[in-house]
């Protein structure tokens, strides 16, 4: 029987409470492809990233879809500027491309003593090309982990 003095106590608050905290998602993202990969393979890892991009950013996927690049472009300056990334969105043609001068989230894992990988910014790749891929779109990313850089590309997938 449980203790009189003891509760269950249910936290009812709404996202818009707090502080963004998205960045603790690329603390748990970088465990998750650790253990993934030492446990399940490297192509397990990427299957179900290409799941979390299909799934977790269907809404993404459709507004790619029905509006084109801009939405994209929109997704990106927001989550960028919450997170405080250093960036710059432009067009060159039929292309968007983004140039990531400070990644938010290698500088979180860096500030929090994570070691950064080439596996961990392949996350980006992946689940970018499963978002991409789904709406008629294709995408590339240069990354230096070391730098903290990359420059991803976006454009509509020749029919």
């Amino acid at each position: 029987m449980p203790d009189a003095d003891r509760r269950i106590v249910i936290a009812d608050h709404d996202a818009d409470e707090h502080e963004y905290l998205h960045q603790d998602f690329h603390h748990i993202t970088w465990f998750l492809i650790r253990d993934f990969d030492e446990h399940l393979g490297a192509d397990q890892t990427d299957a179900f990233l290409k799941r979390v991009g299909r799934t977790v950013y269907a809404p993404l996927i459709v507004q790619l879809g029905n509006e084109g690049l801009r939405a994209l472009e929109r997704h990106w300056r927001t989550v960028f500027e919450k997170e405080g990334g250093q960036f710059e969105l432009s067009y060159e043609g039929e292309e968007l491309v983004m140039t990531v001068g400070r990644c938010p989230a290698v500088a979180f894992l860096r500030e929090h003593e994570a070691a950064v990988t080439d596996r961990f910014c392949a996350t980006t790749k992946i689940v970018n090309a499963a978002i991409c891929e789904t709406a008629g779109y294709s995408c590339s990313c240069e990354h230096d982990a070391a730098a903290r850089h990359c420059v991803q590309r976006f454009w509509k997938t020749p029919s």
